[in-house]
């Protein structure tokens, strides 16, 4: 057999065996989403971060450990914690229900054992707060010591009378 020969077959087993390791990989995407309708003009979140609101959510709870785990904050096969979907979509949801329309940022804290532990917006707006913190009353998520952030926009701030 030719040099020639052997080094283009040797070159075709480089390239297959550097196909096959690429076709075996796997990549995440570990940034947050960007909520619909937002994108480059988003704000950054404050310096100091989203105050906690104190009282929004019980300091203590000792039934934490026996609530259900809520299956739509358990994620992906890699990753269990599905927090941070999870509680955009109790934000929209209590954001439609409270008919308020807020502006800024809001947060949500998970402690280790999976319960709500810290809720926070730079603009607090009472009625989304409690939406969510009786949302999360009754369920723990599979995490660990999560914070979530999200961007609500620039909306009036105001509610509309229940």
């Amino acid at each position: 057999m030719s040099t020639a020969k052997r080094r283009g077959r040797a070159f075709i087993a480089l390239v297959g065996g550097y196909a096959a390791l690429l076709g075996c990989s796997r990549e995440v995407e570990l940034a947050h989403d960007t909520p619909p309708g937002l994108g480059a003009t988003t704000p950054p979140p404050p310096e100091g971060g989203i105050p906690f609101a104190d009282g929004a959510v019980p300091a203590t709870d000792a039934g934490c450990a026996e609530r259900p785990e809520e299956p739509e904050c358990v994620g992906a096969n890699d990753f269990q914690c599905g927090f941070g979907p999870f509680f955009r979509q109790v934000v929209a949801e209590c954001h439609q229900e409270s008919a308020c329309a807020p502006r800024g940022w809001i947060a949500g804290a998970i402690r280790s054992d999976g319960c709500l532990a810290e809720l926070g917006m730079t603009e607090p707006e009472t009625r989304l707060l409690t939406c969510v913190a009786d949302r999360f009353a009754s369920l723990r998520c599979p995490c660990r010591d999560v914070v979530e952030e999200l961007y609500l926009g620039i909306g009036s701030g105001t509610c509309l009378e229940p």
